[in-house]
């Protein structure tokens, strides 16, 4: 869909997406999500806080203010965490 709207293959997307993002953790997060999405698969909040191994607030922080909009399809609710944050 992101690239019927945009103009851009998916790949160009990806690297845009990833260049846009200044924190490295911000990156990290986002391959963390790319690689099994490329492979069609879904990769939930608490497999994110797992990889990043951060601390879940940190994590659902990076989620909805950094990448918010690259991932907007992620659920991100308090069944998916276990620290409860809303």
């Amino acid at each position: 869909m992101r690239e019927a709207t945009k103009g851009q293959g998916f790949d160009e997307i990806l690297r845009d997406e990833f260049r846009s993002l200044g924190d490295e953790a911000a990156r990290l997060l986002y391959l963390i999500v790319c690689i099994p999405t490329m492979h069609q698969f879904d990769i939930g909040a608490d497999e994110m806080i797992a990889a990043l191994d951060s601390p879940a607030a940190e994590t659902i922080a990076l989620l909805r203010q950094q990448l918010g909009a690259s991932f907007y399809h992620v659920p991100i609710s308090p069944t998916d965490m276990s620290s409860g944050i809303p």
